[in-house]
């Protein structure tokens, strides 16, 4: 059977998740924040990775941006959440450097995707959003 050949940036996300959730300091997380803190951590690092992953599997060059975006706003949150972990002395310094080092290397990837894709004129315009296709709005957003 052959292993499907990975890109880098999902070489490096599946390296940030597996460092993030084998870290001793998380698995034993005290109570105070494993369940607040923790969880809100934990989750957006899999909506990232979630979002990333449909992206990447999307042929759809508008729609691929979007989810790459998505990608980018959650790994952002996560940074944020990592920060505090290590503000309220959760995480080491030494872990949250390794973490930052990931997140830096993944948000250089997803931004550098994320613009490859050409802007048309309508995406430059502030607050456009193609139509939706499916939408039960659909028809109704127009001026009468």
């Amino acid at each position: 059977m052959s292993e499907k050949k990975l890109s880098q940036i999902e070489k490096d996300i599946a390296l940030l998740k597996k460092y993030y959730f084998e870290c001793s300091r998380v698995k034993n997380m005290w109570r105070e924040y494993r369940y607040d803190l923790g969880e809100h951590t934990r989750k957006v690092l899999l909506s990232m990775s979630l979002s990333f992953d449909i992206g990447w599997a999307s042929s759809d060059k508008w729609y691929k941006r979007r989810c790459f975006e998505d990608a980018l706003g959650f790994l952002h949150n996560f940074q944020h959440s990592i920060n505090e972990l290590n503000d309220y002395n959760v995480i080491d310094n030494d872990t949250k450097a390794v973490l930052d080092m990931l997140t830096d290397k993944i948000d250089n990837q997803l931004t550098s995707l994320s613009s490859s894709f050409a802007k048309t004129p309508r995406d430059r315009a502030p607050g456009s959003v193609p139509p939706a296709e499916d939408s039960s709005l659909k028809g109704r957003l127009t001026a009468s």
